[in-house]
């Protein structure tokens, strides 16, 4: 089962796509009305006021269209990488964590991320699915939001658990939230929320312990080790 997935860049760079095309159809024709206006008054009034005007309508067309794109391509490429680095869904045994960006300041010319994070235990997880329209996965149940500096929310994963870095997050700062919508920006909506509702039917299959009773052969004999999952071992993520 695929437990992590990355934000794909896709809808942006067609959005950027877009906007160039758009942008300069819209030049063209201006620039194109203006140059026939231009050569029309050459060849016959030679009105020398009005070819001044159409070139500077042609040489003002053609600096705003370069500054739409430039400027179009500069925000969206920043926040494509921003969204590449902090925008993920990492399933683990028993938790779920959405991360989102959120933006971005600067203190004292320092750069400094703010972020979303959802975090999502399956045994208070309703269901997953995805909504009429298909842009987002609606997620039910009871889960924490913690939305801050980006370097306080960096956690660890024990057994499939996640615990937060900084212990007080693991007991507050957090608000409880009953709905999340997860924007379809990962892909194939379809593959996340299966995936969802796969890794909550494995958490459910995870037998309950069993209550310790003291035995005196407990001392003797050695206890089988548990089976250990790709997805239990222990790691860290902090960015």
């Amino acid at each position: 089962m695929r437990n992590f997935f990355h934000f794909s860049p896709v809808k942006l760079r067609k959005t950027i796509q877009r906007t160039v095309m758009i942008t300069a159809c819209f030049c063209a024709e201006i620039c194109i009305a203006a140059f026939i206006v231009l050569i029309f008054n050459f060849l016959t009034a030679r009105n020398y006021q009005v070819i001044f005007y159409m070139i500077a309508v042609i040489c003002i067309t053609i600096l705003a269209g370069m500054l739409i794109c430039f400027f179009t391509e500069m925000l969206l490429s920043r926040k494509i990488r921003r969204c590449s680095r902090y925008t993920y869904v990492d399933i683990q045994l028993k938790t779920l964590i959405y991360s989102a960006y959120a933006g971005e300041y600067s203190v004292s010319g320092e750069r400094v991320v703010i972020r979303d994070i959802y975090y999502i235990p399956f045994a208070a997880l309703r269901k997953a699915e995805i909504s009429k329209n298909g842009r987002n996965i609606v997620v039910t149940g009871k889960m924490r939001h913690y939305c801050m500096n980006s370097h306080n929310l960096g956690y660890h994963v024990v057994a499939g658990e996640v615990q937060f870095d900084r212990a007080l997050l693991n007991e507050s700062s957090f608000e409880t939230i009953e709905t999340l919508r997860i924007p379809a920006v990962f892909g194939n909506p379809s593959k996340l929320c299966g995936a969802i509702e796969e890794a909550k039917e494995r958490f459910e299959e995870i037998p309950a312990p069993k209550p310790y009773v003291f035995k005196e052969a407990d001392f003797i004999r050695r206890r089988a080790k548990p089976r250990v999952m790709p997805e239990d071992f222990n790691y860290s993520r902090k960015w």
